[in-house]
């Protein structure tokens, strides 16, 4: 389940562990009377009233790794003879996978799928323009030229140097599975396929996620009222180190409970702002912290100065100057680990409060 940091329960607690104290007739809560020498007194702990910005913060279980996922499709056919391991990140212009001692496939960037070998003479189309804009990412294409739907000697010319840098045939043709194309920067999840394998066109020789750092938490569906896309949150790494993030999506449609009694999820997907504080670990379960309410620049008390009074509402025991100890009726306000807001026009930064033993 979903750890929760529900600080408003407290009041709860102070309730039962406290000292009922009632009141005088009148209503008005004063001070004790002090029939000992002050040298008799009983010494107590005491604690300083402050000012201070509390927060209310939510704790939700999430788990740190690497955004989407796909297939790794082959269109070569021969003995695998090259293969990199599971984890490698790959990025444009990189190899994937070497067939028969010497035919490579690249990883190129772009939305469309090779389906055709590329040379002078084809037909025009955006398989052309997205390898273009790879060979001008690449430095193979001039700058100023615009990359266009059509495969002609400029095209040509870029391949050739293209095909020399990295040791392939200079011919300026780009054969069917010598390019992939998918989206951006891959990281491989898993390689399927070893040296000695013998893969086919249309093949899955590696799965992968993008390279993006993401978090992602599955929230009760009733619940996804306390958050909202665009809000802030910390997230504690494995490591306890805390890094900011933002609430990047949330998901329209909820799945189904996976336990007997369980609550329907919502996927949430959080994002770094440093994605270089998170490591490279994939699955790590990490913790996000989510301000639900905050009070700036408040009057507070450690909870345990709360005393519980027996016509109902709340106190703290004010030590002043001399050692004499008078009750101040306070209202409760928010909750924030040991700290508690409270409201009295008779209670002042600076004072002390008794911390009962």
């Amino acid at each position: 389940m979903n750890r929760r940091s529900l600080i408003i329960g407290a009041i709860a607690v102070v309730a039962v562990g406290a000292v009922a104290i009632g009141a005088a007739s009148t209503g008005v809560i004063g001070t004790q009377p002090d029939t000992t020498a002050a040298t008799d007194q009983p010494q107590v702990s005491t604690a300083t009233v402050t000012k201070q910005t509390l927060e209310s913060v939510e704790e939700l279980d999430g788990t740190l790794g690497f955004e989407g996922s796909g297939n790794v499709v082959n269109q070569l056919s021969g003995t695998v003879t090259k293969v990199p391991e599971a984890g490698t990140i790959l990025g444009r212009g990189d190899e994937i996978i070497e067939v028969d001692g010497g035919t490579s496939s690249y990883l190129m960037y772009g939305a469309r799928p090779s389906w055709r070998t590329l040379g002078v003479g084809v037909d025009h189309g955006p398989d052309v323009k997205q390898l273009e804009r790879n060979l001008q990412a690449l430095g193979y294409l001039d700058a100023d030229l615009k990359p266009d739907q059509k495969y002609g000697k400029r095209t040509e010319t870029a391949v050739e140097g293209w095909q020399d840098d990295i040791g392939e045939d200079d011919d300026g043709v780009v054969r069917l599975g010598e390019v992939v194309f998918l989206p951006g920067s891959i990281r491989l999840t898993t390689v399927p396929v070893q040296p000695g394998t013998r893969v086919n066109p249309g093949q899955t020789i590696a799965t992968y996620s993008f390279t993006d750092r993401i978090v992602t938490v599955s929230l009760d569906a009733d619940r996804q009222d306390i958050i909202a896309v665009g809000d802030k949150v910390t997230i504690e790494l494995p490591d306890g180190i805390e890094t900011p993030g933002s609430i990047a999506d949330i998901a329209a449609v909820a799945t189904p409970a996976t336990e007997q009694g369980g609550s329907p999820q919502i996927a949430v997907k959080v994002t770094l702002d440093d994605p270089a504080t998170s490591g490279t670990q994939d699955g790590a379960p990490v913790t996000v912290k989510i301000v639900r309410e905050r009070r700036d620049d408040v009057l507070t008390v450690p909870v345990q100065a709360l005393v519980a009074l027996a016509e109902g509402g709340f106190a703290v025991e004010v030590v002043d100057a001399g050692g004499s100890v008078r009750l101040v009726a306070v209202t409760p306000g928010l909750f924030s680990g040991s700290a508690v807001e409270v409201q009295s026009n008779q209670l002042s930064e600076g004072d002390r409060v008794v911390i009962p033993s």
